[in-house]
């Protein structure tokens, strides 16, 4: 699927886990949008992950889930 003249594997999308760990990558690829940003202002992980030590994790919908909302799944996409 395309979308604004990218090519995505899986799409924007959430994750089923409680939690997702995302080490940095050797391809700047992963995506995240923020909860409080307009459409389609997404934010590369990987432009704030300097040290190869360091991680992103977000959660993901059964932790959404459990928490009632509290914690919303994080919409990401490779990119």
């Amino acid at each position: 699927a395309t979308d604004d003249g990218h090519i995505f594997a899986t799409g924007n999308h959430t994750d089923n886990s409680f939690v997702t760990v995302a080490p940095v990558a050797t391809i700047r690829a992963l995506e995240l949008l923020p909860f409080d940003s307009p459409v389609g202002d997404w934010i590369n992980v990987e432009d704030f992950m300097h040290d190869p030590d360091i991680v992103c994790v977000f959660v993901g919908d059964s932790l959404s889930r459990i928490s009632c909302g509290f914690y919303p799944s994080v919409v990401h996409r490779p990119n």
